[in-house]
């Protein structure tokens, strides 16, 4: 079977080994090089998944290096494209700080996109920071105002080390144009 009898909206995951620029071209026969590969990646997972909050962005600086992400969520609104990056914790009330950090980093890469393009069409990059807990209550947002975290912080009971963390994540989006978005998980 190949990816042509296929169904659209038939497949919800798919797990790549990703090919490296660094590492010697091996789909000879198949594609004449990784931007054709890259190509038809591109097709396929546009025409079969059954969601398309899934997003590969594809970074090019100006020397022509180019450089592959994955979103956890992508949502289209008006001009803006939303790029979430989720991070999620079962036990507690918000992920470990390494993860964060991971996101962090995806956001610092994400608010300093230009010429955003979707589908060819240009686009003004939103990226957020989303952290989940089914032990969270409510939820606040980074664009929210002081009242509305204060409100947030007595629904859970977070400790003083907690909310510092929030805090912090809230002045760092508001100074490098980001999102944060905390949430209670299913």
């Amino acid at each position: 079977m190949n990816m042509s009898e296929l169904e659209d909206e038939s497949i919800h995951f798919i797990v790549t080994s990703p090919p490296y620029y660094n590492a010697p071209f091996d789909y000879k026969g198949l594609f004449e090089n990784y931007d054709q590969y890259f190509g038809a990646l591109k097709k396929v997972t546009k025409e079969s998944l059954s969601t398309d909050t899934k997003a590969t962005i594809t970074i090019e600086n100006y020397l022509g290096g180019k450089y592959y992400f994955t979103t956890d969520e992508i949502k289209l609104k008006d001009s803006n494209v939303y790029l979430i990056e989720g991070k999620h914790s079962r036990a507690e009330f918000l992920p470990s700080i390494g993860d964060i950090k991971d996101g962090l980093l995806k956001m610092i890469l994400y608010s300093n996109l230009k010429d955003v393009l979707v589908d060819g069409e240009p686009m003004k990059s939103v990226p957020v920071l989303k952290l989940t807990s089914p032990k969270i209550s409510g939820s606040f947002s980074s664009n929210s105002n002081e009242e509305k975290l204060d409100d947030f912080f007595q629904l859970n009971s977070f400790s003083k080390r907690q909310k510092r963390t929030i805090e912090n994540f809230v002045e760092e989006s508001r100074i490098n144009n980001f999102l944060v978005l905390i949430e209670r998980s299913n």
